[in-house]
């Protein structure tokens, strides 16, 4: 008799809590990178307070019987939340996190690397770059693996470009005048778990300061940026050879001068861009950066 009342007495709790609509709001599914922390919440826009909770899963939750609770994304999961209200209402929602584990891949085929020589195996320029018609935004990490083996990060930031890679070079290293090291870059695309990093490396080999440090003659140029002509003046006399080479170390332009008081170089054949200009003369060498626009 009293088993047969017990489950008579289970039975009209269990009708009386009817699953019935408490207009339950929750987390939209959402897609996380792995170990990203994820806040999953519910709320019930019907029913009578106070709620009560109940998530499941609830490994790896931070509270299961809270309206929020977060949680590691290790693994995609869909979570059940059982909500009821004061008059034991009962509602359930889910939601759904699908992990990304994203990592590392080649960036060779999407990054675009630009970088100057103005002496062999030394490199004074470098950027790197997307399509940006795939790639709406990002952050660069850009990396000086040296000699020494030590990664030094050098620069993080939404866009790259570097203009005297001597000054990259740390100290004992640039003290010393000395810096060899091989470059590489890493891009993260916003909203993507996926980091690309490029497997070819820039090498770079100084043995003496920057291109400053090299002129052993002085010039003046103008205007620059330049559009068509280019104006080389200074107090060098004699026959002076002007070469300009591009991105790639190649030579685009060679002119010829008996002196450099007041030389003019048309340069409107070249394209937009940024050069490398070599004044050679019996007396010496000048070395500049000219932009083309």
């Amino acid at each position: 008799m009293r088993a047969i009342l017990l489950t008579l007495f289970l039975s009209i709790c269990l009708i009386s809590m009817q699953a019935q609509s408490l207009g339950l709001v929750v987390t939209p599914d959402t897609v996380k990178c792995a170990n990203d922390t994820i806040l999953i919440e519910v709320s019930a826009t019907l029913g009578t307070a106070p709620y009560t909770y109940l998530w499941s899963p609830s490994t790896g939750l931070g509270c299961d019987t809270c309206a929020s609770t977060a949680t590691f994304a290790l693994d995609s999961a869909t979570y059940m939340v059982v909500v009821t209200d004061s008059n034991l209402i009962l509602d359930t929602a889910f939601v759904t996190v699908v992990v990304d584990s994203g990592g590392y891949a080649s960036g060779d085929s999407i990054i675009d690397i630009l970088a100057y020589f103005p002496y062999p195996d030394k490199a004074d320029y470098l950027s790197f770059s997307v399509d940006s018609n795939v790639f709406q935004g990002g952050s660069w990490t850009v990396i000086m693996d040296f000699e020494t083996k030590d990664d030094t990060v050098i620069f993080t930031g939404n866009s790259f470009t570097y203009y005297d890679l001597f000054d990259a070079c740390p100290i004992p290293v640039k003290t010393e005048l000395n810096c060899f090291a091989n470059i590489y870059a890493c891009f993260s695309p916003d909203n993507s778990c996926h980091i690309y990093c490029t497997d070819t490396f820039i090498g770079i080999a100084y043995v003496a300061g920057s291109i400053a440090e090299k002129n052993t003659i002085q010039v003046d140029l103008y205007p620059n940026p330049v559009h068509d002509n280019l104006a080389i003046s200074g107090d060098v006399f004699g026959a002076t050879e002007v070469l300009i080479y591009n991105a790639f170390g190649q030579l685009v332009l060679q002119h010829q001068a008996m002196d450099l008081v007041d030389e003019q170089v048309d340069v409107s054949a070249l394209v937009p861009g940024i050069y490398i200009l070599h004044i050679q003369t019996k007396n010496g060498l000048a070395v500049h950066r000219v932009v083309k626009n």
